[in-house]
């Protein structure tokens, strides 16, 4: 005779999450500039209490010897606070192309705006990376305050 089945715990309810799949637009290809990313209240709507952000960037083997990160940030409050994530770039010498990419989950920042800023990691040049990579910045979904 088999055993008798284990109770199952009563499961926690999925998150409730919407897909929009918006491209925000490029990565910055100049170091230490601003650029901001409106988010319209087309796609995601004032309710929304968390965005998800995809964010890649690759390097083509023409790209300069230089070293960096992403910064992609979202306000917290008005107060300045923000709440961020990072993309290392760096590419390779020779023929190789470099790759990075994440998915992020960010508070839904009051001003609608996304910002990100190409910071030079010290001991590389700061070189405008103009046509010497690829990048993307797209919100993929949203999340409603509970």
């Amino acid at each position: 005779m088999a055993a008798p089945p284990l109770p199952v715990p009563d499961a926690a309810p999925a998150p409730r999450w919407t897909h929009v799949n918006y491209a925000l637009g490029l990565l910055p290809a100049n170091f230490n500039v601003d650029a901001s990313f409106p988010i319209p209240a087309s796609v995601v709507p004032k309710s929304a209490a968390e965005i998800l952000v995809f964010a890649s960037v690759c390097c083509l083997p023409s790209a300069p010897d230089t070293a960096g990160r992403y910064e992609i940030s979202a306000a917290v409050d008005r107060l300045g606070n923000r709440a961020a994530f990072f993309l290392v770039l760096k590419p390779y010498a020779g023929t190789q192309r470099n790759s990075n990419s994440d998915n992020v989950w960010l508070p839904m920042p009051p001003d609608r705006t996304l910002l990100v800023r190409l910071g030079a990691y010290p001991s590389y040049p700061a070189t405008n990376l103009s046509g010497h990579i690829l990048s993307a910045l797209r919100l993929v979904a949203y999340r409603e305050a509970s």
